[in-house]
């Protein structure tokens, strides 16, 4: 219809002229000023009607059936494809007759103004308008647009990048401060001396500041004997209150209980900034525990959260990649259900200039979704785990060179079904299926040789990158976490900034995912070309010999139903009764 309303003639109006060609006409421009007689014979008129004044019509019906009644005939047509091809050889300067004589010539002219035409330019001109149509056709569809290319990538990668950064923080255990307060509520005794007793009142203020209370025992009373009296009148709450304590009358004792385990370093770090408070000093010492659990599961590079991110990262937004990559069916399934790509190669378009402007144009709309989803790691990253130039350009080139191989893949699937979205279903379960059977296959010897048959299809590789990229970057994470204090935080800094593309040791994985495209696309082009139909025809002579077919085309249901008809006659004849 697009072609149509842009080169076709619009509608031909065939009406009886009874009455009178002037009059029928008259009342015709009434309605369409711009309309045109192409031709008038003794009963018959043909009148051109353009195709935008299309909503004056029914009131020009109105106004025939009224003015003529049923004494005029009258029918409406549109016009066809022919109309729209001569409109465009005569576009082009193409001047056709059909004069038997001056056909000939047309031929010739024809022939000889392609000749002066260069072939490079005429495969530039088909290349921008396979280009300038895929593109127009993504955004007169912008809802599926917009749902698989932005969105879907964008909410993946947001939902892997949160999950990232909850294992990082399981992982990464914050300082711990240590002062009174991690007690809140705890009591302390402080024997002081008679006079003036500067380090005992630093104290106390400290203890006050922290939320808890102290209590000054009596001059003839020993700090012992109040800690003793005071788990004899309530011994829970001495177990659980009396946490430091402080003896400054002799000899400066700090007491401490053996129940709270960072009581020794908190009355260490208060006695020492009492001493700084006496000399009337402003520097404060603070204390801090790093409470890391080192164990050799932890700081490998086998660690649990590094199977985390993994699964995070082939789940949610490997999944959502591969959906992404299936939009890429629906355009080529849709020209070829409607012909519209058929009658392209008639035309004269090779079928590798269309499937590689289709593939140009579809990939720089797939860098749309990849360019998204990294955007999303710089501004989620919380932890920096994915952040560097070299995990980026990994994860940049492995999803690119997946998306040329998967686009590929979709257009095959393209061939295969009248529904796209059955196109799109295959394509996803055939990436998934291989997926697993390659992982699966890899435990047992007798199958190791899966994962190399089936890395052709990309999926395959794609996880499998995900995978190495994601445990180096856990191991490099690890190691500024397990080497925090040791004066080896600067080998992880250049064991990060020194690494290339090939530290993931992903070379293999990139070479299937770059031969991926050339593979399917062989595929493709010898479908266009009819070789499959050929070697299968040629395959059948070998196996079955020459097949003789009758000149009658039958349809299966009407040979079916005739095959029961002469059944029943058979046994009809055959019974006597």
């Amino acid at each position: 219809m697009f072609l149509k309303r842009i080169y076709g003639s619009g509608y031909q109006l065939n009406i009886s002229v009874d009455k009178g060609e002037n009059n029928t006409m008259a009342t015709i421009t009434n309605y369409v000023p711009s309309a045109r007689v192409l031709n008038v014979s003794d009963k018959m008129m043909t009148v051109s009607l353009p195709a935008k004044e299309v909503d004056k019509f029914p009131e020009l019906f109105k106004a025939l059936d009224s003015q003529f009644g049923e004494t005029n005939d009258y029918s409406l047509s549109c016009t066809n494809m022919d109309d729209v091809f001569l409109k465009v050889q005569e576009d082009e300067g193409v001047q056709m007759t059909i004069d038997e004589v001056d056909m000939p010539t047309m031929l010739r002219e024809t022939r000889d103004r392609r000749a002066r035409k260069s072939k490079a330019s005429h495969i530039w001109q088909q290349f921008e308008g396979f280009i300038l149509k895929r593109y127009l056709w993504a955004f007169y569809n912008w809802m599926s647009f917009v749902f698989f290319i932005v969105l879907l990538p964008i909410g993946a990668m947001f939902l892997t990048m949160n999950g990232a950064n909850v294992s990082q923080a399981m992982s990464d255990i914050k300082n711990l401060s240590l002062d009174l307060s991690f007690y809140d509520g705890s009591q302390a005794l402080v024997a002081r001396q008679a006079n003036k007793d500067e380090l005992a009142s630093a104290f106390e203020s400290m203890v006050t500041a922290s939320g808890s209370t102290y209590q000054e025992i009596p001059q003839d009373e020993n700090i012992s004997q109040a800690l003793l009296q005071s788990a004899d009148e309530d011994l829970l709450n001495y177990r659980s209150k009396m946490i430091v304590a402080l003896d400054s009358r002799n000899v400066i004792n700090g007491l401490f209980s053996t129940l709270a385990y960072h009581s020794a370093p908190i009355v260490h770090s208060m006695l020492s900034n009492a001493f700084i408070r006496q000399a009337n000093l402003t520097a404060q010492i603070s204390t801090s525990n790093f409470p890391y659990e080192l164990s050799e599961e932890n700081c490998s590079g086998n660690s649990l959260v590094a199977i985390q991110l993994i699964i995070l990262f082939i789940t949610p937004y490997g999944f959502a990649m591969l959906i992404v990559v299936s939009y890429f069916v629906i355009f080529p399934h849709t020209e070829r259900i409607t012909s519209f790509k058929h009658l392209q190669i008639m035309t004269g378009a090779q079928p590798a200039l269309y499937w590689i402007t289709t593939l140009i144009a579809d990939v720089t709309l797939y860098i749309i979704p990849v360019a998204l989803s990294l955007i999303v790691v710089l501004l989620t990253d919380n932890y920096n785990m994915f952040s560097s130039c070299v995990v980026l350009g990994g994860l940049t080139l492995v999803l690119v060179l997946f998306g040329l191989g998967c686009i590929t893949l979709a257009y095959l699937c393209s061939y295969l079904f009248k529904t796209y979205t059955s196109a799109m279903e295959l394509c996803i379960f055939v990436s998934v299926g291989a997926a697993i059977v390659s992982t699966v296959g890899s435990f047992f010897e007798r199958t190791e040789w899966f994962p190399y048959a089936f890395n052709i299809v990309p999926f395959v590789p794609l996880v499998k990158c995900f995978a190495k990229i994601i445990q180096w970057a856990d191991t490099t994470s690890q190691c500024f976490v397990c080497n925090r204090g040791t004066g080896l935080e600067e080998m992880c800094k250049q064991l990060r900034d020194n690494a290339t593309i090939r530290s993931f040791e992903i070379n293999t994985e990139l070479i299937y995912l770059a031969a991926a495209p050339f593979f399917y696309l062989f595929l493709i082009l010898m479908i266009d070309h009819g070789i499959f139909r050929m070697i299968i025809a040629k395959l059948q002579l070998f196996l079955y010999g020459k097949i003789q077919t009758g000149s009658e085309l039958t349809d299966l249901d009407v040979a079916g139903e005739k095959e029961i008809v002469d059944a029943s006659r058979t046994r009809r004849l055959q019974d006597p009764s």
